[in-house]
């Protein structure tokens, strides 16, 4: 993949993050492998968008300047490397996919891959790209993108997810439902307490 062609995906791809999951926090709410409710809450910042594009900046760039210079169509050529032009590739080529992970994951489940240079925690995704995961306090914070079938790289057999909520990461409450599966009907009853205590109860 040449640098021209990288920097119009990163340019999309920023520009759907802007709009999509940047300054959000995104409960995924799952059954795992026993049939128990369960979540997970992820933030996501302006400086993680860096990670999820297996470039390098150069110019001593921060993540934040390098997300700001794409957004201002001022990202140059000899403002990033790639890491691993391998790894590039596959990280980019999914990349418009995984900003919509909001609205498109479908599983979840603890890393198990066996990228020995990667270091996550969890897995969020579907069969064909996967976002990576590590927890921080009571939530977790993004730190990778995978062209992989999450299948492949979870502890077996991986949550089912079947509710996914959005708010503004300083807001109390979600309030926004951007996925609701439609193999069951989902009420309060559904969901355990700690869960209903973080919605709000007209999104359900």
């Amino acid at each position: 993949m040449t640098k021209e062609k990288a920097i119009a995906i990163i340019h999309q791809s920023a520009q759907e993050f802007e709009r999509n999951l940047c300054g959000k926090q995104i409960m995924f709410i799952f059954r795992d492998g026993n049939n128990h409710v369960d979540y997970i809450e992820v933030r996501f910042r302006s400086q993680n968008f860096l990670h999820f594009t297996g470039v390098k900046t150069a110019r001593g760039l921060s993540a934040n300047d390098f997300y700001r210079s794409v957004l201002r169509h001022r990202l140059a050529l000899t403002d990033f490397t790639f890491s691993d032009q391998h790894t590039t590739d596959m990280k980019l080529s999914v990349l418009s996919s995984i900003m919509n992970i909001d609205k498109t994951a479908r599983m979840v489940g603890n890393y198990i891959g066996g990228h020995t240079d990667l270091y996550t925690e969890k897995v969020t995704g579907t069969t064909t790209a996967s976002l990576g995961l590590i927890q921080k306090n009571d939530y977790y914070l993004p730190n990778s993108v995978l062209k992989e079938d999450i299948r492949d790289i979870v502890a077996r057999p991986p949550g089912k997810i079947f509710l996914i909520c959005k708010k503004n990461i300083n807001d109390t409450l979600y309030t926004q439902v951007t996925y609701k599966s439609k193999n069951m009907k989902i009420t309060p009853k559904c969901l355990n307490q700690d869960i209903l205590t973080k919605i709000d109860s007209d999104i359900l």
